[in-house]
């Protein structure tokens, strides 16, 4: 068992008193905006990589694969890595990445964290030097 501790202290001028280890409503206000703002940014990263991924497959779809079957070619083999340079491995990279954020997002908690997913992914990252 725990003992708990009858010891108090007082804060600020309006000398309210707390239990040792309880927290001001103040405090716990301000942590619930924090947990609040934190979850927003979050879910604004997702939601972006989202877009972002669609944007891709959708360059991949309707127009690269389009022009790599055309039988009389619209544009050289040269001309189309110039424009799409290596635009179907950032859209693969980038749906792995969703995938990760997903999935971490469907197990969110207060202590949960998205930047291990970043560490993890960034070698990956380089696919992005020839832009």
């Amino acid at each position: 068992f725990t003992r708990i501790s009858r010891t108090t202290r007082r804060l600020g001028p309006s000398q309210k008193t707390f239990r040792r280890g309880s927290h001001p409503p103040e405090d716990r206000e301000e942590e619930r905006r924090r947990h609040e703002r934190r979850n927003h940014v979050v879910e604004e990263v997702v939601e972006s990589e989202r877009t972002y991924v669609r944007f891709l497959q959708t360059i991949v779809q309707e127009y690269l694969q389009p022009l790599q079957q055309c039988t009389t070619p619209v544009l050289s083999r040269e001309d189309q890595r110039t424009i799409f340079s290596n635009i179907e491995l950032i859209a693969s990279f980038n749906a792995s990445f969703l995938v990760q954020l997903e999935s971490r997002m469907a197990e969110w908690s207060a202590n949960q964290k998205i930047g291990d997913v970043f560490l993890t992914m960034s070698p990956f990252f380089r696919v992005y030097t020839a832009y």
